[in-house]
């Protein structure tokens, strides 16, 4: 498959840069093709190869935490698996609620 956007495509003149563009377009009757295909993707995803990053894996100062108002990618897993039967909020959630 061609690149979109090469450096080969691009140049510059006085008036500005200039380039090309490759627009791969498929026609409409495709989408629902695609659709299926991401349906089947989506319902067996693959496993994990690595264990998903944590704050203990980030060289960071001792104010990161606090300051952290986004899930790491292990807490999110960890939220995910269970999913399955919510039992209440997070310990993240806790904290927010307790000041914490």
């Amino acid at each position: 498959m061609e690149a979109p956007l090469s450096l080969h495509d691009v140049h510059y003149a006085a008036n500005g840069m200039r380039f090309v563009t490759h627009r791969h377009q498929e026609p409409e009757s495709r989408l629902a093709d695609y659709l299926a295909e991401a349906r089947v993707l989506l319902a067996r995803p693959p496993a994990p190869t690595t264990r998903p990053q944590g704050t203990a894996d980030l060289a960071v100062g001792p104010d990161f935490e606090g300051l952290r108002w986004f899930l790491m990618p292990d807490e999110s897993a960890a939220e995910l698996a269970e999913s399955a039967a919510p039992a209440g909020p997070t310990p993240r959630e806790q904290s927010y609620q307790t000041g914490q």
